[in-house]
């Protein structure tokens, strides 16, 4: 089983910066990027009228991209305050979780060959 390696954009970003990832995706870790109302393909959709909708919304995209698979949330600048609110939401709701431990920076990955 693979453990999803949920990818949330910066702010004024799309999931696309991240797609290249999926690429670099082994079987034991699959990038998913979670795209955002208002960006790339759902460019015609509202963006979320405040942070809490925004966070709801995320964990409701992070159940439908993980199923039952285990999961870790990666997220960068807005990205990451997004991925501590979607997290949070999901816990309080009594739902799957990310495993426990502190929040941890990664060094860059190379570009695609």
């Amino acid at each position: 089983m693979s453990t999803r390696l949920i990818c949330l954009p910066y702010a004024g970003a799309g999931a696309g910066v991240y797609r290249h990832w999926k690429a670099l995706s082994t079987p034991d870790l699959t990038a998913v990027p979670i795209q955002l109302p208002g960006r790339e393909e759902e460019f015609g959709l509202p963006f979320h009228p405040t942070f809490e909708a925004a966070a709801q919304s995320t964990a409701d995209r992070i159940l439908a991209a993980v199923g039952t698979d285990p999961f870790v949330v990666f997220g960068h600048s807005f990205g990451a305050a997004l991925a501590h609110g979607a997290t949070r939401e999901l816990v309080a709701r009594g739902g799957p979780r990310p495993p426990p431990g502190p929040p941890r920076a990664a060094p860059p990955l190379p570009p695609p060959a």
